[in-house]
């Protein structure tokens, strides 16, 4: 389904996508400000991630969820983003919220991944959505949610209807955090069976292993993966951005800039980003260069320029 336009963004080995807007929202009601919208954007640009999903697009009942920018991304929202070679952009579309000819606007937006949320009860609707949006040149996903409830049976059975539908890319997404990386590993090899196109990972991150389940996912051959800043997002939150950013920036090379990240709290209330967000950011660094605490305290006492 993939455009030859969209090739470009491919030659990493993995696609990074952050959904700090969407997932990040259920922490304030999808209700940001524009300056917080745009502080967002602003670092996630710079950041070194390949897609943004900037939120949930809905033109059917809309009267059920808030009445929020990044609860429905309106036209005007989405024709605002910035064009730009470095990043895409996508939507998550909920598929009881919309109909295929309501994706006929996103032809002429800035956005060019599509993703749907899969389940065995909506899965006629996601292959009708999906079906649309091949059709204007966007790149298609599908989420499979609560993959942890799924037999490998029904698994294998989603994936297979969806590979069978042409998606680009198949997500596993752990919604309930509950899954170890044996686990992950597993699921992935299994939708690899029936699937030849890109493979997802979404974690979350209640039992704390988001990212080790994330490198899992990677490690097994997930070539999609998704994170948010800080961590940020519902139940247990996600995979952080900044770590998996670290990951890939030693894994294909890309730059990466997380230390912008820093700038964040200052735009939100005090319980949006995690509790002593700068440091938890600098030991990222620590972390991947093995600094010992006493070379910590020696590069602390320098003197800044």
């Amino acid at each position: 389904m993939t455009l030859l336009s969209n090739q470009a963004h491919c030659a990493r080995a993995v696609t990074l996508l952050d959904c700090t807007l969407r997932d990040g929202g259920y922490l304030n009601g999808h209700d940001f400000s524009a300056p917080q919208i745009d502080a967002i954007l602003t670092r996630l640009l710079a950041s070194g991630v390949d897609v943004i999903e900037v939120g949930y697009f809905r033109r059917r009942n809309v009267e059920r969820h808030p009445s929020t920018v990044i609860a429905r991304c309106p036209p005007a929202f989405l024709a605002s983003l910035a064009r730009t070679q470095a990043v895409r952009y996508a939507v998550m579309v909920p598929p009881g919220d919309a109909e295929p000819a309501d994706l006929d606007e996103l032809a002429e937006l800035p956005v060019s991944v599509v993703r749907f949320t899969c389940t065995d009860q909506n899965l006629p609707k996601v292959l009708a959505l999906g079906e649309r949006a091949a059709r204007l040149g966007l790149v298609v996903c599908a989420n499979i949610t609560r993959v942890s409830e799924r037999s490998h049976s029904q698994l294998a059975a989603l994936t297979r209807a969806l590979a069978e539908a042409g998606f680009d890319t198949v997500y596993a997404a752990d919604s309930n955090g509950a899954l170890y990386p044996d686990e992950v590993a597993a699921i992935v090899g299994e939708m690899r069976r029936h699937f030849t196109g890109q493979i997802g990972f979404h974690a979350h991150d209640s039992l704390h292993l988001a990212f080790a389940n994330a490198l899992a996912a990677m490690r097994a051959g997930a070539s999609w993966v998704d994170g948010t800043i800080g961590g940020v997002g519902k139940g247990g939150g996600n995979a952080a951005i900044e770590v998996l950013l670290s990951e890939l920036a030693k894994a294909d090379s890309r730059p990466i800039d997380i230390a912008g990240f820093s700038q964040m709290p200052a735009s939100f209330p005090h319980d949006f980003f995690p509790v002593r967000f700068k440091e938890r950011l600098d030991n990222v660094f620590y972390g991947r260069n093995n600094l010992n605490i006493d070379k910590i305290k020696s590069l602390e006492s320098r003197p800044s320029h």
